[in-house]
């Protein structure tokens, strides 16, 4: 859906499923460390192996999921602005063909290799730049996104060049961890709705199980969907609209070893403070002719 300046109430709305998705794991603390293994598990070595398991999965969960809410877009190097003679000249073409081959030339000058659905190369009006390869402004974020793949209001930030490594493992950890509770938790659920005042500790027993069966196939499903477009190199939006390239041979897709390496080449950028955005370096890994 488009999205105009920011207004006044939007922030909370934004953020509404963010908040929902943190009191989930509050709740699933809560119910499972409280009270599956404070009050329903008897044995002292059971309890202490699941609740270290559960915490080690739970704070992967975490750690991804904060990076991915928190990341920056990563900074589009300067060389993709326009100048203001530019912008000028591009504003004041109005025959079709004449802002074509400027905008060609534009995108020469800056080693674009795609093209926008009208043939053009990808200019965008609000930033005011020539859109490198495979970027795209969000207008939930209002702002052009490197390698955007889609925004995500679970995190109310778009899975792109930044974020697509931790993205990936908070599905693969979330799946993980709903699996395990439910796993661990059902035999418990079972006992614990006959047991003599144990029916809050039953009800929260047993929505732990239900929720975690649901979470464990949903996110276990997208993230094999998303695991498949890694391995071939496409974002969710080149899946939905094929990629224009100025030079038909040109492709994204370089070998499914390679497509994977490219995807997680910049490691050091989980290092980085969770508020700095990271220097996209020269977007080397978004250009099929740069692997």
């Amino acid at each position: 859906m488009p999205r105009g300046r920011l207004g006044l109430g939007d922030p909370f709305f934004e953020w509404l499923p963010v908040v929902g998705v943190v009191a989930l794991f509050v709740w699933t603390y809560y119910a499972y460390v409280t009270v599956l293994c404070g009050r329903l598990v008897e044995d002292d070595v059971l309890r202490l192996l699941l609740v270290v398991a559960f915490h080690a999965l739970f704070l992967l969960c975490v750690w991804s999921f904060v990076h991915t809410t928190f990341a920056g877009a990563g900074r589009i190097p300067a060389y993709f602005s326009v100048s203001v003679d530019e912008k000028q000249r591009l504003d004041a073409l109005t025959d079709f063909h004449e802002r074509q081959r400027y905008l060609d030339e534009l995108g020469d000058k800056r080693g674009i290799l795609t093209l926008g659905m009208d043939g053009c190369v990808r200019y965008c009006a609000e930033c005011q730049r020539i859109k490198p390869d495979r970027c795209h402004h969000c207008s939930w974020c209002r702002r052009c996104v490197l390698k955007m793949d889609h925004h995500c209001p679970w995190f109310n930030n778009c899975v792109s060049f930044t974020t697509q490594k931790s993205f990936l493992l908070t599905l693969v950890y979330s799946s993980l961890l709903a699996g395990f509770v439910a796993a661990t938790s059902v035999i418990h659920a079972v006992l614990a709705w006959f047991g003599q005042g144990l029916w809050f500790a039953a009800i929260n027993v047993s929505a732990l199980v239900i929720g975690g069966i649901y979470l464990s196939v949903g996110l276990g499903s997208f993230f094999y969907i998303h695991l498949d477009n890694m391995c071939r190199n496409v974002t969710t939006l080149e899946k939905m609209r094929s990629t224009v390239f100025r030079e038909p041979e040109d492709s994204f897709d370089i070998g499914r070893t390679e497509n994977v390496a490219q995807s997680h080449r910049h490691v050091w950028h989980w290092f980085l403070p969770l508020f700095q955005q990271p220097w996209a370096p020269e977007l080397d890994s978004l250009s099929p002719r740069c692997p």
